[in-house]
Order: C-alpha cells, then structure tokens, then sequence
C-alpha cells in the first residue's frame, strides 16, 4: 500500500520526508513504508477513486490526524496527486468508523492556482467521499432516475454495499452541482449540510455567511457571546461545544423563503455529527437555543 507518490520524493530533503512518512506509518497498520515501495500515483485526470481496496487504519482517531498531516505535506509542496491515496483513505476510513460527517473534518489545503485541474480532481473525489457517508449512514434517499438509484438505499430495497464505480462515474458527469444535488440526487438540506462538495448554491452561501460573516454575526458573535458566558459562569466550559453546534445546526437547516417549521430533531442530529457525538434530546435542545438566543439578543 503505498500513499506519497515518488515525484513527491524526488523534490523534497530527505531528512523531512522521512520524518512526515514515519509519522503517517504511526498512525496506520502499514509499517515500514520505503521510499522505493512508493509508486507514482494516478495522473490527472483519474480514472477511478483510489479506495476500492480499504483497509481498516490503527484507530478511529487515526484518519482525522492523517488529514492534518497531509496539510502539513501540502505546505511543503505536495501536490494532490501526491497525497491523493492516503486523503481518501482517511475519509472512507472515517465514513465507516466515525460518526464525524465530512463537512467538519479537516479541511484539505491545495496550494496551486486557481485554475489547476487538481482543484476538480478533490471535488471529484469528495462527491465520492459524500455519497459513501449518506449510503453508509443508512440514509433513504430516493432517486427517481434508474441509472444512479442504487447510489443510495432504497426502502424496501435489498442492500447490496456501496457502489464505488458507479459513484465515480457520478462525479465524473459534466454537470452543474445544481442540478446533480437538487434534480439527481433530490438531497435535502439535513443532508447537504453534512457533506463536503454535494451542496446547493444556497448551502455553500449559508456555510460562507455564517462561517466568515463578521464581527457581528455568524459563528463569530456566538462565541463571543458563550466566552462571555464562561467567564460569568465557569460551568458553561463543558458545554460551549454544543451550544456552538446546535446553533450551527439551526443556520444551516433553516427553511429558505419557506413557512414551514425547522424539525427539532433534524437539529439534534446534525449538532451530533458535527461533533461525533450522541444525539440530545428535543427537549433539551429547545432548552438550550432558547438559553442561547436570550443571551444574543442582549450581546
């Protein structure tokens, strides 16, 4: 199994490589990785995604730290290609282990222009990642158009496991993100909101408002406003965490230009996989946005 690919190697101190390779072979089951074991990897543009052949890592812990590194390669002057294997064997990983939706992983870092067909080739590849977290997760999500259904269960359907070719081939079609999440696909906004790349125009501008949205609003007013609560109340320190993603929850779930009522549970689910963590009950986090929502409105 090899994850780095050789041109990589060839440009780099050997001296730091070794040291970014020993701790990659730390964190999984495949030890004693050798720069001569290192195959090239697949050129652009690929022609399959590279984790047909997953094998479980160390730890559930493991992949989340292998994407931090990969940043730490990117930054030294790695290319996707280079590091293409190990980030989506760590999703897939995390897809099957973890209980941490792909939106709020570690974000991979590309340093190249803006034109660079690497920037297609993550996209690519995280439609795949996106598609295996719904299938694994054991969401219904039905397809109308009979070429694609058997991305996603189906009620009643037998399950069959995912279909890694079929979904490369989705992420292959020259589509607009428009129409495969909302015409394909039909995802809703509980499921958009827990992916990296499948999301609707609307989606991308409610993650960009309330993520980088000032001062004064987004996430930016809300820790705030929970740090000043800490320091009134040093109890609140171990809960700042889910008050900080119910209300992210909330924002991204909220109805556009529709009347109808955001589920509570919808809230709690989405608060949970933004963390990993168990799923609270409707009634305390209605207890706690409106604890929350007190507090902003006097900040």
């Amino acid at each position: 199994m090899s994850y780095l690919s050789d041109d990589f190697r060839n440009d780099q101190d050997d001296a730091v490589l070794d040291e970014a390779i020993d701790e990659l072979n730390q964190l999984t089951e495949f030890r004693h990785l050798q720069w001569s074991d290192i195959t090239p990897s697949i050129p652009a543009p690929a022609t399959e995604f590279p984790a047909h052949d997953w094998v479980e890592l160390k730890s559930w812990e493991s992949p989340q730290k292998i994407l931090g590194k990969l940043n730490n390669l990117l930054l030294l002057g790695a290319k996707y290609a280079d590091v293409r294997d190990a980030y989506c064997h760590a999703h897939i990983d995390l897809n099957k282990r973890s209980n941490v939706a792909p939106a709020f992983r570690t974000e991979l870092r590309l340093k190249a222009p803006k034109d660079d067909p690497a920037y297609l080739a993550l996209h690519q590849d995280q439609m795949v990642v996106d598609l295996h977290w719904l299938r694994e997760k054991g969401n219904c999500i039905r397809i109308h158009d009979k070429e694609w259904r058997n991305l996603m269960l189906q009620e009643g359907d037998p399950d069959f496991g995912f279909d890694f070719d079929l979904a490369w081939s989705f992420a292959c079609q020259n589509w607009s993100t428009e129409f495969r999440v909302k015409t394909v696909l039909g995802l809703k906004e509980v499921h958009q909101c827990q992916l990296m790349a499948l999301r609707s125009n609307d989606m991308k501008a409610r993650f960009k408002a309330i993520m980088y949205g000032g001062a004064r609003s987004g996430i930016t007013k809300v820790r705030q406003v929970l740090s000043e609560w800490t320091e009134d109340d040093p109890r609140m320190e171990r809960y700042v965490e889910d008050y900080e993603a119910l209300w992210l929850a909330r924002e991204l779930l909220k109805p556009i230009k529709s009347s109808r009522k955001l589920p509570i549970r919808n809230i709690a689910k989405v608060a949970a996989i933004m963390r990993g963590s168990e799923q609270l009950t409707d009634k305390t986090v209605r207890e706690k946005l409106t604890k929350l929502d007190s507090r902003l409105l006097r900040a």
